[in-house]
């Protein structure tokens, strides 16, 4: 018959059977020495980001933690790292988020929020702790001012960072009295285009039937109206 022994501390503990049959005669078995096991539960230290820490969206934040089983014959089966109670992310032992010395994943995409960050390390036999949880601020990207610089009639003709480098980013040359040369949206050779559709004051370039034009704000009206026209008929 299977008994459950009611204790908490591991250790080897000496133990005897004692038996009776129905004429309650009793009868005990030899000693012998029983070793109790108790799993304890691994450590886990929660590493970056540091607590208090700020990014702006949208972030990519990389988490990590360390975490070690406390049982001599133990071992770490997987971290998960938690925002609140959502769970983030898991990193298996052996996965490639499992880096020998911690366990790390990227959390990509956070939009601006508070956030309390945790990891859950699990041991082999099931046993989990939770670190100290850390606070993050991401904010809200902050909008990027540029210069204008206009020609004598009020024309852009010229676009520039407002930092200290006044980075030229776009660049119309006066080089056609109508506006029909193309501006350069790349002076400075990044490799990324800056789109800017204003022409003439009041004017705005637009594409219609894959033709490029400059017209203003009523000869848009204007030709909105007759391309319904033209569709009803």
């Amino acid at each position: 018959m299977p008994l459950a022994l009611q204790r908490r501390t591991q250790g080897y503990f000496p133990c005897r059977a004692a038996l009776a049959d129905s004429a309650v005669a009793f009868t005990t078995t030899a000693s012998n020495s029983i070793a109790l096991v108790v799993n304890a539960a691994p450590t886990s230290t929660w590493v970056a980001p540091m607590d208090s820490i700020t990014f702006t969206a949208p972030a990519n934040i990389i988490l990590s933690a360390t975490a070690t089983a406390s049982d001599s014959d133990g071992s770490i089966s997987q971290v998960d790292f938690y925002n609140g109670i959502t769970l983030i992310g898991t990193v298996l032992s052996g996965s490639a988020g499992d880096t020998g010395s911690g366990y790390t994943t990227t959390w990509s995409n956070v939009a601006p929020c508070t956030y309390q960050l945790t990891a859950k390390a699990t041991d082999n036999n099931g046993a989990r702790v939770t670190t100290t949880a850390v606070t993050v601020t991401v904010n809200a990207t902050a909008a990027t001012i540029y210069y204008i610089h206009p020609d004598h009639l009020g024309t852009p003709r010229a676009i520039t960072t407002s930092d200290t480098a006044n980075t030229k980013v776009w660049d119309w040359k006066n080089d056609d009295a109508f506006g029909n040369n193309a501006p350069n949206e790349d002076p400075s050779a990044t490799g990324t285009a800056f789109k800017y559709n204003l022409r003439f004051p009041g004017s705005t370039l637009i594409k219609r039937r894959g033709r490029i034009t400059t017209t203003s704000g009523i000869m848009i009206r204007l030709l909105d109206a007759m391309c319904r026209v033209i569709r009803l008929g």
